[in-house]
């Protein structure tokens, strides 16, 4: 309408002049990962659970053991072995400005969200998902899961478990250079879950893997000015 092509006119020329500082946003950078055929994982209750190193930012906060963590994962994962040895096909690869959501399908069952940072275990939830919010998308629905609003300026990517069976992980601020990993299973063998990224809906199976880093460069954006 009028009154919006007036305020793009002016905030333009704001912008121009050098009278208004743009905003930086950090964003993510979000990727599926899905085994080669022959290679998807068969959930079985004899799998082996291979171990990883313990991520330094949980070396020294108490808890669960590694070894606890791993009896827990036993069960649970696909078999020997972990799935980023082994062939895969990208399937999705996006940018995101908020947050990227992980939601079990309709049903009871859990969902086993395997969490590492950096190509080593970090946690592993049981509960009906995960959220992982860029520092912009801190205020929306990671708010509601108790996570801190992080300041746009801060390059971070915050973790938070959606219903976790287990209070013994809480919404972590991690590193805006780490690369966050999620492997998932259920009590149903490939059961579709519910995927979005800036709330558009992708297709996501349980024996996928998701890859969420930072996206350089940073986004600009114009800020509201006021009108002449």
């Amino acid at each position: 309408n009028a009154r919006m092509q007036r305020w793009l006119e002016n905030a333009m020329a704001h912008a121009v002049e050098g009278r208004v500082n743009l905003l930086a946003r950090h964003r993510a950078r979000v990727k599926v990962f899905r085994p080669e055929e022959g290679e998807r994982p068969v959930h079985s209750s004899a799998g082996t659970a291979q171990a990883l190193p313990v991520h330094p930012h949980l070396a020294a906060a108490p808890g669960p053991t590694h070894a606890d963590v791993a009896a827990n994962w036993v069960g649970h994962c696909p078999g020997p072995g972990r799935r980023r040895d082994r062939p895969r096909v990208p399937l999705l690869r996006r940018a995101a400005l908020n947050e990227v959501i992980v939601h079990r399908a309709p049903g009871p069952s859990s969902t086993y969200c395997r969490i590492s940072v950096d190509d080593q275990l970090l946690t592993t939830v049981v509960g009906d998902g995960l959220v992982l919010c860029t520092p912009t998308g801190s205020g929306g629905y990671a708010r509601s899961l108790g996570a801190a609003a992080v300041d746009p300026s801060i390059a971070g990517m915050q973790v938070c478990p959606v219903n976790p069976y287990s209070l013994a992980f809480r919404p972590m601020l991690l590193p805006g250079a780490s690369k966050i990993s999620v492997e998932f299973e259920s009590a149903r063998a490939h059961r579709p879950l519910t995927f979005l990224v800036d709330g558009t809906l992708h297709p996501l199976d349980v024996a996928d893997t998701v890859e969420v880093s930072r996206a350089p460069p940073m986004l600009s954006i114009l800020p509201r000015v006021p009108e002449r």
